[in-house]
């Protein structure tokens, strides 16, 4: 699913399987995704320049990344709660770029290959991923599951304690 150029669009109960990649919201689009399965896809989401709220959704077993928030235009943004990103590959659950600042919590994020994974940042300001399950019980551990500021000292951090410790999801 494409949306492009200034469109608004709900996306409700939904299931994307086996595309190249499930859903793309770019050049200004306004999105909202709620109670859809976004499953072994070569990718899942991928927002560039636009504003994506995602709720009650499951983001799993996708190839490049679940999700991807990026874009050079002022602050594109994403809104995602009570989601399960899970079980993905390469960059993992979440790759953020760009200028993007992105809202997760009281979601679940585990089994991928990183839970948060920054890259090309230009933005000033750490990542907010406080309130999130990540599938480990020690600060080193989700740590160990990010790429960051920790690693590469030219990106921001990804803040995530508070964590939670158990799923606030079960789908």
């Amino acid at each position: 699913i494409s949306i492009q150029n200034k469109a608004n669009v709900q996306i409700d109960t939904c299931t994307i399987v086996t595309c190249d990649l499930g859903i793309l919201a770019s050049d200004s689009a306004t999105v909202d995704i709620t109670g859809c399965k976004i499953w072994e896809n070569g990718a899942g989401i991928k927002t560039n320049d636009s504003h994506t709220t995602m709720r009650n959704s499951t983001v799993r077993y996708n190839g490049n990344y679940g999700v991807w928030t990026g874009g050079a235009g002022t602050s594109p943004q994403a809104d995602i709660q009570f989601c399960n990103v899970s079980n993905n590959t390469y960059f993992g659950g979440f790759r953020v770029s760009g200028r993007s600042v992105p809202l997760v919590t009281n979601c679940a994020i585990y089994s991928n290959q990183y839970g948060a994974y920054i890259s090309e940042y230009f933005a000033d300001e750490n990542l907010d991923f406080t309130g999130n399950y990540w599938g480990f019980l020690t600060s080193a551990e989700i740590s160990g599951n990010i790429l960051d500021g920790d690693d590469v000292a030219s990106l921001p951090k990804v803040l995530f304690n508070p964590w939670l410790t158990a799923s606030p999801v079960t789908y």
